[in-house]
């Protein structure tokens, strides 16, 4: 059997996202704006990995144009380098997100070239990958939902991309797809906590939620 493969922050957010038996967003409306933000954000975070950019209350910039082997993000990191106006992670929040539709969809044709999602009736449905035997492989998605469940059961000081991803999955409304409502509610106080571990995962949790916010105002 293939080892699980290593996803970045932006694919293990549209696993969350995909139902698992219909292949569709599990949520549509304001929800599927919310997502569209967090994965720019997540974009934006995976750089932030990789030593590639920095953020401070005014603006983001560019630590390294060098690519980091992550088609979208290189993408991304180019834009922030070409880009001749300092703005703040929300702008570029917002920006990215507007192009919501493009990057769930590459993400998606992404995770199918690797053998994670597969098309179904050549239509814009996607299942989790059967395996050989007639259960469904889901192994990817449940190694990131097992992640996430075992930092939320215990203490341990998770990763930096552990961290980050917590914030991204609470700021796109996702953990009711992980846990149950009771469950979530308990566990309120840990996840603020490793939320608020990273400071770019605080910024653009915050830069989400308002923007979050305002599409809901908008749309009453």
């Amino acid at each position: 059997m293939k080892p699980v493969p290593s996803l970045d922050l932006a694919e293990e957010l549209i696993l969350l996202a995909l139902d698992d038996e219909t292949g569709r967003l599990v949520r549509g409306g304001t929800a599927v704006a919310a997502l569209d933000r967090a994965v720019a954000a997540a974009l934006l975070m995976q750089l932030a990995l990789a030593h590639r950019i920095d953020t401070d209350a005014t603006h983001v910039f560019v630590i390294s144009p060098e690519p980091i082997g992550i088609t979208l993000a290189d993408e991304v990191l180019d834009e922030i380098a070409r880009s001749t106006e300092a703005a703040p992670s929300s702008h570029w929040v917002q920006r990215l997100s507007l192009r919501g539709d493009q990057h769930r969809a590459r993400l998606i044709a992404q995770l199918v070239e690797r053998g994670i999602l597969k098309e179904v009736d050549q239509r814009l449905m996607w299942v989790l990958r059967q395996r050989a035997y007639p259960q469904a492989d889901g192994r990817a998605e449940q190694e990131v939902r097992n992640r996430i469940i075992e930092l939320l059961r215990n203490d341990e000081i998770p990763t930096a991309h552990d961290a980050l991803l917590i914030g991204l999955v609470d700021a796109a409304g996702l953990f009711h797809e992980v846990i149950d409502h009771a469950t979530l509610n308990a566990c309120r106080p840990r996840i603020s906590r490793i939320a608020n571990l990273e400071e770019l995962s605080r910024s653009l949790r915050h830069t989400i939620q308002g923007l979050q916010r305002g599409v809901i105002a908008a749309n009453p």
